[in-house]
């Protein structure tokens, strides 16, 4: 997966782990580094600003991703594994190369931008940092101390360091452990409150919640401690027997969020939504714990899109599991030739589901839809999920806003949206697979998508071969079926009143999703970024990024 210009880390790269209250001896000297630079004098920000629906600026020949919320402060990054580069959106407007500063970090494992941290208006910099902690697993594998750093966007100057996490020993196969990096971009969970954060590293005990006025810990359902909530609930897998935790939990999946005026700490793992107060820790930490599971042969995975409903019913969260929308992109631009699909994403997750989570109430509804390992390896293209980067419609009412999502059904890809109450799905489209949308207004979104192409017979992966630890699946047959869009995008304008879609534009090629986006305030995926549509603005104006199957990039001017 390309990941231009914000990262510099592979799809799917994780970073590692959890401080497991042994002693951390660190082999090597860590420093903060020195002193940002700033090339030039930034223009002042109030001065020029691109439009706020504006998501990408261009330097050069490349497109950055613009973050931030609060329009004038919004940056964009390149970002390397030891220096971050920031620009003001002003030289989309001025057609400037100057740098707003550019600062060496500790990153070893990973760069991010992430919310604003201190309130300042600008989004700034996550990285996460690593040095052998001098401890060793059964294989002799070193476990490595993971220390979070924020920069600051304004100025690049350290604005926090936390204490590190050490890699936990993970069993493979009930044998000897390995050390497994826990601690990544995803691990790191934002959301809307100014400044807070969550750390939830995977297969750890504890995870720490953090604002600029409390460092707490909490326990996750990985050992016995967690069963000291109040609220903590029996798990529904048979092999937990009874209990409320169990080891190796899926990594929690989350985002901190405002729910009727109260702050939560709201996250999915194995077969279960669990909401924190943001508090020190205490019995009551744990508000709420809601256990759910479609076959008590899973384990209830929960990869994929978590998305707060802040233009409807702010008591639901929905969740996607599934794979990324980006996925069928990577396929079609490496199978545009050979009509072969190449199987970025073999597994899209697993477990495929949708799930309405009500904060208030604690109660899930789910709509499963496949398991990937089912008929021996068979249905990993069959009911298969994809989510677009963003995909709610909006309604204001006790009900809720609706999510877009898209279903292959072994045949072709429709689109498909949640009804208001959560309960059920409508189709939308058929023939057709929506990348992204945008939000105009409040009332308003844009929603992009391609028409399949009926007429194209594909290679898709039929049945997998069994994976192992040291041979993962290869494909052992092959099927037809109608899996590539034609290379189209329409614009579809969606409106509150009436429920209505109208075409306002159809243009060459899909939608460019070559550069990964992090996780927003209200809309998360479990690896820490989204691929998200190229609205960008250049020559004075708004373009929307399509590319052609072998490549080719259109800057369509926005019109409409």
């Amino acid at each position: 997966m390309r990941i231009n210009f914000v990262a510099a880390l592979g799809y799917g790269l994780l970073f590692s782990a959890c401080y497991d209250g042994a002693p951390v001896v660190l082999d090597a000297a860590q420093s903060d580094g020195p002193t940002p630079v700033v090339d030039a004098a930034s223009p002042d920000a109030s001065a020029a600003v691109v439009p706020a629906n504006i998501n990408a600026l261009k330097l050069g020949d490349a497109w950055l991703a613009l973050i931030g919320d609060t329009v004038g402060r919004r940056l964009a990054f390149v970002l390397t594994a030891n220096e971050a580069t920031a620009y003001d959106e002003s030289i989309a407007l001025s057609g400037g190369t100057n740098a707003r500063w550019r600062s060496t970090i500790i990153a070893d494992a990973g760069v991010v931008p992430m919310n604003d941290h201190n309130g300042d208006g600008y989004p700034d910099v996550l990285a996460i940092g690593a040095v052998p902690s001098g401890l060793v697993c059964d294989d002799n594998g070193r476990r490595m101390a993971r220390t979070l750093r924020i920069y600051s966007g304004a100025d690049g100057a350290l604005l926090h360091t936390h204490l590190p996490f050490v890699d936990e020993c993970i069993p493979i196969n009930s044998g000897a452990t390995v050390a497994y990096t826990g601690l990544f971009v995803g691990a790191v969970q934002g959301g809307e409150p100014v400044g807070a954060f969550a750390m939830a590293p995977q297969y750890h005990a504890t995870g720490v919640l953090h604002t600029p006025t409390l460092d707490a810990s909490f326990y996750t359902a990985e050992t016995a401690s967690y069963a000291a909530y109040t609220a903590a609930r029996p798990m529904l897998q048979p092999a937990a027997q009874g209990r409320s935790y169990a080891a190796l939990q899926q990594p929690l999946n989350g985002l901190i969020v405002n729910v009727a005026g109260t702050t939560r700490y709201i996250a999915t793992t194995s077969g279960r939504f669990l909401q924190y107060a943001l508090a020190p820790y205490s019995a009551m930490q744990l508000t709420r714990d809601t256990p759910f599971l479609a076959r008590p042969d899973l384990v209830g995975r929960g990869y994929g899109l978590l998305s707060h409903d802040t233009l409807g019913n702010d008591a639901r969260l929905t969740l996607v599991a599934g794979t990324s929308a980006a996925d069928l992109y990577q396929d079609v631009r490496a199978g545009h030739l050979s009509n072969v699909v190449t199987g970025h994403d073999l597994y899209a997750a697993i477990e495929r589901h949708v799930s309405v989570y009500d904060a208030t109430t604690g109660q899930v509804q789910q709509i499963f839809y496949s398991y990937a390992h089912d008929n021996n390896d068979g249905n990993t293209y069959r009911n298969r999920l994809s989510f677009p980067a963003f995909g709610t419609l909006p309604r204001s009412d006790s009900s809720g806003s609706s999510t877009l999502f898209n279903l292959f059904d072994g045949n072709t890809w429709n689109v498909y949206a949640t009804n208001a109450a959560g309960t059920g799905v409508t189709l939308i489209v058929a023939n057709a697979h929506v990348w992204d949308a945008r939000q105009v207004d409040n009332d308003t979104v844009d929603v992009l998508l391609s028409p399949i192409d009926t007429a194209r017979n594909v290679l898709i992966p039929d049945f997998l071969t069994a994976a192992s630890e040291t041979a993962p699946s290869v494909v052992g047959s092959w099927r037809n079926a109608k899996y590539f869009p034609q290379a189209i995008t329409r614009v579809m304008r969606w409106r509150r009143a009436g429920d209505t879609f109208e075409q306002l534009a159809e243009l060459p090629g899909i939608p460019y999703l070559d550069v990964a986006f992090p996780n927003g305030r209200s809309q998360a995926t479990s690896t820490g970024f989204m691929f998200r549509a190229l609205w960008g603005y250049t020559a004075s104006h708004a373009v929307l990024v399509t590319v052609d199957f072998d490549g080719t990039k259109h800057e369509n001017r926005v019109t409409w």
